[in-house]
């Protein structure tokens, strides 16, 4: 039997602390009773998900330290080795999808991509689905 990941708990990833913080507000403000964090590249956000178990993670691709789908892969291979259920994980990306990246959300429907620039009602449109669920 796999532990669940808190469905009250959002994490946002992105290394452009502008918009990190936006996301943070605007989705804290759309849902109410939902902790959403900020983590600044993929390693911080590898470390909050260990401590937190967040059930959505918006995860930025192109990051310092660690890019989005390394951060993915080591969630998910803590995951993994903890009996741990997956995170539904938003990526959001201002580049093209690349391959790989595209198996890890074509493999699993809690899994999508927004393209940047994005708006609020994008973000939060993602969320609402996958918060839903």
């Amino acid at each position: 039997q796999l532990v669940e990941c808190n469905p009250q708990k959002v994490l946002v990833v992105d290394d452009e602390a502008m918009l990190r913080e936006m996301f943070v507000t605007a989705l804290s403000t759309a849902f109410k009773g939902v902790s959403v964090d900020p983590a600044g590249d993929g390693k911080q956000a590898v470390e909050a998900f260990a401590r937190d178990h967040h059930g959505l993670v918006i995860m930025d691709v192109s990051m310092p330290v660690m890019n989005g789908e390394q951060a993915f892969a080591e969630i998910k291979a803590a995951c993994e080795s903890q009996g741990i259920r997956m995170p539904a994980v938003v990526f959001c990306t201002g580049f093209v999808v690349s391959e790989g990246l595209q198996a890890v959300i074509d493999e699993d429907p809690s899994r999508s991509c927004l393209q940047k620039p994005l708006s609020i009602n994008d973000l939060i449109e993602a969320v609402k689905k996958h918060l839903s669920k």
